[in-house]
């Protein structure tokens, strides 16, 4: 059965890395190093701020997503997408909105139990963003991804591409989604596709 939970120890946190690596280096995102570990924002691990969620079959990481909610410090777009970033988090604090951003997203295998381990991080993570009330969340994707969230989960393009300093350069866009959207298409998509059966969710709760 494939589980999830959240993240809550230092080992936990360095088998994220280890995949985060493994996964990038294999999209040559990014350059071999000695460690095998990849710490794309380290600024916003370990914070009030960010959730990190695992999805592990027999014991072994096959995937993790991060939810990072605005705080003082800020959010991963911040780095690439400075300026679009800020008109958000204005628009959002005119408006009352909380605002987040969802990022590291990397799972182990292809075809469909790598898409399987994909809708499962995406349901918790979408189980997350509902519980929490997140009405606007971002995320920066490869272009050649972008594609695929905007038919999972209704995001749309709103920046980019740029380079992407933390993925050795490799392009960028900024996309995002906001609540009201997001609730209707992901409960369309959800409906209609069989990755759901036998996935364990209990681990990833709604407190915030």
């Amino acid at each position: 059965m494939l589980k999830f939970r959240i993240a809550n120890t230092l080992s936990d946190m360095t088998e994220v890395y280890h995949l985060a690596y493994d996964v990038y280096l294999e999209q040559q995102y990014t350059h071999p190093n000695p460690e095998g570990l990849l710490r794309h924002y380290p600024e916003l691990d370990g914070i009030e701020a960010t959730t990190v969620i695992l999805a592990e079959e027999d014991g072994l990481l096959v995937g993790t997503n991060s939810l990072t909610m605005d705080s003082m410090a800020r959010l991963h777009t911040d780095r690439a997408f400075p300026e679009e970033t800020q008109s958000v988090r204005e628009e959002c604090f005119e408006e009352n909105r909380r605002l987040a951003a969802s990022w590291r997203i990397c799972t182990m295998g292809e075809g469909r139990c790598g898409m399987r381990v994909l809708m499962g991080l995406i349901g918790c993570t979408y189980k997350l963003v509902v519980g929490w009330n997140l009405q606007t969340v971002l995320y920066t994707f490869h272009p050649k991804h972008a594609r695929i969230y905007e038919k999972i989960i209704g995001a749309r393009v709103i920046a980019g591409p740029v380079a992407d300093r933390s993925v050795d350069g490799s392009p960028a866009v900024l996309m995002r989604t906001d609540l009201e959207t997001l609730v209707p298409h992901w409960t369309r998509m959800s409906k209609r596709r069989s990755f759901f059966t036998d996935l364990d969710f209990s681990g990833v709760g709604r407190e915030g």
